[in-house]
């Protein structure tokens, strides 16, 4: 890439390259629109006229769609991988459990992205086209970190088709809870959504999996 001088943006107490903010911005109204419309449906034109940036930018930053898809994709699962290090790496395994599902939870918020689980949920429910390669590379680490808390839930006896499956169905439950919870805003309009704040839905999520991980393996009930 060509170096050139940076121009400094102010953006309160904050100050930063005019590039990398220019680039932080097209990531995040790439992924937004991505997470939307999907990486096909998605334009250039659509990206940097939500970014205010040049269309050349894209290519300048990146060098081409595919590579500002990858790119979206390595900021939420790095986010996301980091905080199941973090918070996944000791503990009873049931404490495992519950650690997984918050940090999966929270990959949108605090600082993340709040497109983050659509665009996560779109990926794992409907790998196709290009990006099959990049998704499931950058994925496997979470997949990993669930299969470690699924073994040691069940025990070093759990035949290891039991653990994939368990596991699969874990981050599938987590990274698609919050895509789920717009569907439920349309299906049922006249409740309160607001309501369930996030321990009481890590809450909910740990005790169906926690009783379906123990049943498939059949350990019968917590």
């Amino acid at each position: 890439m060509r170096s050139r001088a940076n121009p400094v943006l102010t953006t309160g107490s904050e100050v930063r390259p005019k590039s990398e903010e220019t680039r932080r911005k097209l990531i995040e109204a790439a992924g937004e629109i991505f997470a939307e419309v999907g990486f096909e449906a998605a334009s250039v034109r659509q990206i940097t006229e939500k970014a205010h940036a040049n269309i050349a930018a894209i290519n300048y930053y990146f060098g081409d769609k595919l590579q500002l898809y990858r790119t979206v994709l390595e900021a939420i699962t790095h986010r996301a991988v980091n905080l199941l290090k973090a918070e996944c790496g000791s503990g009873s395994p049931e404490e495992r459990l519950r650690h997984f599902i918050r940090s999966v939870l929270l990959a949108e918020g605090d600082g993340g992205y709040a497109w983050a689980h659509l665009l996560m949920s779109r990926e794992i429910n409907g790998l196709r086209g290009a990006q099959p390669a990049i998704s499931t590379d950058l994925v496997r680490p979470m997949h990993e970190m669930a299969e470690s808390v699924v073994r040691d839930l069940l025990g070093t006896e759990a035949a290891e088709a039991v653990v994939r499956l368990a596991a699969s169905m874990l981050v599938s439950v987590c990274f698609n809870w919050q895509p789920q919870q717009r569907f439920d805003r349309l299906l049922y309009p006249n409740i309160d959504h607001s309501a369930v704040d996030l321990e009481t839905t890590v809450t909910r999520i740990y005790l169906f999996m926690l009783g379906g991980i123990r049943s498939l393996a059949g350990r019968g009930s917590p």
